[in-house]
């Protein structure tokens, strides 16, 4: 790997931690036309995911990833425990920081189980246009808040519902209430000046983590950050970096999460 092509190998960790998709990164990378190792700007988030997870760009290795299955054809097939693998470390120079690397795992299985848990198929975390497409909740039945955009006098009007309400057409389901756009917004900004009132509460929480806790660690780091800035204006980019989801409830009530543990009721 010469040194353009291990700039873009570093660009997609950075890219990934800063909340991004590989959806999202493949995308930029096709449209800056940035070549892959075939020369062409051909990217695909399969391809993505696997440079992600790969231990060879920490320096390690693992032998036996495949194996022969006919030996006239020369035909391999995924090692799956038919033969024995054999991990080596600091087999050669690394391209990402062992750290850096580390999060990436850490943070690739937080996405994995989040899907798992909010049985949903998939998960876009940083959308420009849409910051909280995956990330709004309903208490009552645990859906997914989807967008949607109304038609009044003034022109359209993006709200927020659960799209288990009308999940069979022309019978409401979830009786929770729909919520405009402008107030998850400004719910976000009210939950980033409580935490930046009770700063002192929230480093002492961080001090108290433990070193297994590195991802923590690391989206403490991201939200000190956001809590040091002024915050006047609502930001999808910089709420995406350090919010997990936000719930609501038929009563009402709001629930702030941020990706490194810290609720916030409104």
């Amino acid at each position: 790997m010469n040194h353009v092509q291990a700039k873009v190998l570093t660009h997609m960790y950075d890219r990934f931690l800063e909340g991004y998709s590989p959806e999202f990164i493949s995308k930029e990378l096709r449209e800056q036309e940035i070549p892959g190792c075939t020369g062409k700007a051909k990217w695909c988030p399969s391809a993505i995911w696997k440079m992600l997870q790969n231990e060879k760009y920490k320096g390690d290795a693992l032998l036996q990833k495949t194996y022969t299955v006919d030996f006239l054809t020369k035909k391999r097939s995924e090692n799956q425990g038919q033969v024995n693998q054999y991990y080596i470390e600091g087999n050669h120079e690394a391209i990402i920081d062992k750290e850096e690397w580390d999060l990436v795992q850490l943070e690739v299985e937080r996405r994995n189980q989040f899907r798992q848990d909010n049985h949903i198929n998939f998960y876009i975390t940083q959308c420009e246009q849409n910051p909280f497409t995956c990330k709004v909740f309903c208490k009552e039945c645990g859906g997914l808040f989807g967008r949607k955009n109304w038609t009044t006098i003034r022109g359209k009007r993006p709200v927020w519902q659960c799209n288990n309400r009308y999940k069979v057409k022309g019978v409401q389901g979830c009786t929770n209430r729909h919520i405009d756009e402008e107030t998850l917004q400004q719910a976000f900004l009210r939950a980033i000046e409580f935490l930046q009132e009770n700063k002192e509460k929230l480093c002492e929480k961080w001090s108290n983590f433990s070193d297994e806790q590195k991802l923590q660690k690391y989206h403490a780091t991201q939200l000190y950050e956001l809590l040091d800035s002024v915050q006047e204006e609502f930001n999808g980019r910089k709420m995406c970096q350090v919010l997990e989801k936000i719930t609501l409830g038929e009563d009402g009530c709001i629930t702030i999460k941020f990706l490194e543990g810290t609720k916030v009721n409104l």
